[in-house]
C-alpha cells in the first residue's frame, strides 16, 4: 500500500472525459480517460529546436487491458477526430491505482 493510492480517483473525478474505444468488427467500447495536448521540445539536427504537441490519453488499469498499440480512439472534446494509440506504459506514480499513458497520433479529422 502507497500512501498515493486512491488519489488517481480524485484526478479522474475532476479532468477525466468520455473516451471511445473503435474495434474493427465489434461494437465501440465507451471508457473513461484524460486527454491532453502536451508539448515536447525536439532538438533538430541544425540546432534548433522545434515544440511538437502529441496527444496523449491517461486511463485507469481496466481501460488499459483494453488498449493495444494500434487501436483507434476517439474522446468526446475533440469531434470529429480519430487517434492512433502509438505506445502504452504505465505513469510513474508508485499508487496501486495509477493511471497508464497512451500516447497517441492523430489519424482522422472530419
Amino acid at each position: 500500500m502507497s500512501l498515493f493510492d486512491g488519489v488517481t480517483g480524485l484526478f479522474e473525478d475532476v479532468f477525466d472525459g468520455e473516451v471511445t474505444l473503435h474495434r474493427d468488427g465489434s461494437e465501440d467500447v465507451p471508457m473513461r480517460g484524460i486527454f491532453r495536448e502536451e508539448p515536447s521540445l525536439l532538438s533538430e539536427l541544425d540546432g534548433n529546436d522545434t515544440v511538437s504537441i502529441s496527444p496523449v490519453l491517461k486511463v485507469q488499469a481496466e481501460y488499459a487491458a483494453l488498449l493495444s498499440r494500434g487501436a483507434h480512439v476517439s474522446v468526446a472534446s475533440r469531434p470529429g477526430k480519430r487517434y492512433l494509440v502509438t505506445a502504452i506504459y504505465p505513469t510513474r506514480s508508485p499508487a496501486e491505482d495509477r493511471h497508464f499513458l497512451a500516447e497517441l497520433s492523430e489519424v482522422y479529422s472530419g
